[in-house]
């Protein structure tokens, strides 16, 4: 099976279980303020009120920060 297959099986069976991040590694302040950034924008994105934007943004920060320490 070449790769290209193999990639599409793994993307698929994640759209099949809601799986929207995975990683696999050693997860450093730099990859985590990365992430935040990432999300941020994400969020940003949103068309949702402020208020909404903020929550969101304050969970994903305790999200990281737990996975953190």
């Amino acid at each position: 099976m070449p790769a290209i297959d193999k990639i599409y099986d793994i993307y698929q069976k994640f759209e099949e279980r809601n799986i929207i991040f995975s990683f696999s590694g050693i997860i450093t302040s730099n990859f985590l303020n990365a992430v935040l950034d990432i999300m941020e924008v994400k969020v940003e994105n949103l068309d949702e009120s402020p208020k909404i934007k903020k929550k969101v943004l304050n969970v994903l920060v305790e999200c990281v920060q737990n996975i953190y320490y």
